[in-house]
């Protein structure tokens, strides 16, 4: 910037102290750059609209010969983020609650008991956050604020709450190097879990190409798949986001909550945001049961024949007719080796213990790691239990998962090939699931706020992976067929 506009600005400036000018008129754009101006020094002091403007000052440096030169420098602005306070970051303060009409003296009669002295810790960080940055931190920070429950007076529903609230406050500043202490690492956590999702979203993309690519179920165990795919159709939650789009779409719909009436209740946007971030998840899931289906046409062996344009009925000229494909000779010999490896009587007895089990730990699954962060309370924990939290995946989606890898490991193991997946999928879930064991790793991501537990449920998750991700490195996997191998 030009010294002599900047001196000129900074000028301006302190001649009307904040609060001590009045403005001309009360409209919200004023026309006159004057209006403006002290629009900007009564009521708007961030670093937007003022900048390094009020902290510029005079430096004096001594010259060889005795004098001095005037030259000008400015301090660090300091203010704070819109959204980048959390729970543990207010302190309340007490307050004359009989108070009707602002400026009235207290009373001498008043009830209220107030200190005279109040201590308040400040918690301050530098950070060398350019505009842009800022202005990127304060969309974050708007966009992660919780709809339900308040920060302005430090509160939530519940400790849980307020611990997770903080905790994702903390991630979010970290972002631009704003940090509460040094035992914390929370661009860390951030990038672990950013790598683990990335990971994760890439091996389901493989795993639906593998789906879609099969014509044959030779070394692929088919029970086990039929459960992995009723497993992944629940996991998908398909009804209950459905129902949160649905929501969501009346929603952006209705006249009530415009854009305005939620710019006076300081909200603006953020409701609309937020469910056209719920109808693009719903749009994402829509894709996820198409691998169901892909996995179940393999497993029963049924093929869809899309019709030339000829036949006479509606039915037969749009909509496909189904198969039944028969079994090639690796397909017979593959059935036949997991028949004799794993009984029928030992798969149900496997799928019915693991029900079992699964269910006996309802409602707190052991934690083999506690979590830092309090335990749910029995309203949240009722919730969970209702919804898909614990009873769709602990008790149903879990069991399903384990029973269905367990007998495609157990062919695997005995037919000496890796199936069930291409093997650079089974290697990026377990990296994936490695990232996320780094994150309970207190010499690596320190001690956060808020961190999950881990529990029994994940060291079988993870132990599945583990083998699969093994098989995958160690097996070879299965050559295509040939289209001469089919046989009655």
């Amino acid at each position: 910037m030009n010294l002599d506009l900047f001196r000129d600005a900074h000028t301006a400036l302190t001649l009307n102290e904040c609060g001590k000018s009045k403005p001309a008129n009360n409209t919200r754009f004023p026309s006159d750059f004057e209006d403006s101006l002290k629009l900007v020094t009564i009521c708007q002091r961030d670093y937007h609209t003022t900048g390094i403007l009020e902290t510029l000052f005079e430096v004096d440096v001594p010259l060889d010969d005795g004098s001095t030169r005037t030259e000008w420098a400015y301090a660090p602005y300091l203010e704070s983020s819109k959204g980048g306070l959390g729970p543990k970051d207010f302190t309340p303060v007490p307050v004359w609650k009989d108070c009707m009409e602002f400026g009235n003296p207290v009373p001498e009669n008043s009830s209220d008991n107030l200190p005279e002295v109040l201590n308040i810790t400040w918690l301050i960080t530098y950070s060398s956050v350019s505009p842009a940055q800022r202005a990127i931190l304060d969309s974050l920070n708007f966009l992660t604020t919780p709809e339900h429950g308040s920060f302005a007076n430090g509160t939530t529903d519940s400790d849980y709450g307020r611990i997770k609230a903080q905790d994702m406050v903390d991630q979010t500043n970290s972002l631009f190097g704003v940090h509460r202490g040094n035992s914390t690492h929370p661009r860390r956590r951030l990038f672990f879990s950013l790598l683990s999702t990335i990971i994760s979203i890439i091996a389901v993309t493989f795993d639906a190409l593998y789906w879609y690519t099969r014509n044959e179920t030779a070394f692929i165990s088919v029970s086990g798949t039929i459960l992995l795919a009723i497993a992944n159709l629940i996991d998908s939650e398909l009804i209950l986001q459905g129902r949160e789009a649905w929501s969501s779409y009346q929603f952006l719909l209705s006249k009530e909550d415009n854009f305005f009436q939620m710019m006076q209740q300081g909200n603006a946007g953020l409701k609309q945001m937020r469910s056209v971030l719920r109808l693009l998840r719903f749009f994402f899931v829509l894709f996820l049961p198409l691998q169901t289906i892909w996995m179940l046409l393999t497993a029963l062996r049924i093929e869809l024949l899309w019709p030339s344009g000829s036949e006479d009925t509606l039915w037969g000229r749009n909509l496909p007719t189904p198969r039944r494909m028969p079994p090639t000779h690796r397909e017979r010999t593959s059935e036949r080796l997991e028949v004799s490896t794993l009984q029928w009587r030992s798969r149900i007895a496997i799928v019915a213990g693991l029900f079992v089990a699964y269910h006996a730990m309802l409602p707190y699954i052991p934690d083999l790691i506690d979590p830092l962060h309090p335990e749910l309370d029995a309203s949240t924990l009722e919730a969970k239990m209702l919804y898909k939290g614990l009873v769709m995946k602990e008790s149903i989606v879990d069991p399903l998962f384990v029973s269905g890898s367990i007998f495609q490991i157990v062919l695997n193991n005995s037919s000496g090939f890796f199936a069930g997946s291409y093997k650079i999928a089974a290697i990026f879930k377990m990296v994936a699931v490695i990232f996320d064991i780094l994150q309970f790793v207190p010499s690596i991501v320190g001690l956060p706020e808020s961190r999950g537990g881990v529990d029994v449920s994940f060291v079988i998750y993870a132990g599945m992976i583990a083998i699969q991700g093994w098989q995958a490195v160690t097996l070879p996997r299965v050559l295509p067929y040939d289209n001469n191998e089919y046989q009655e």
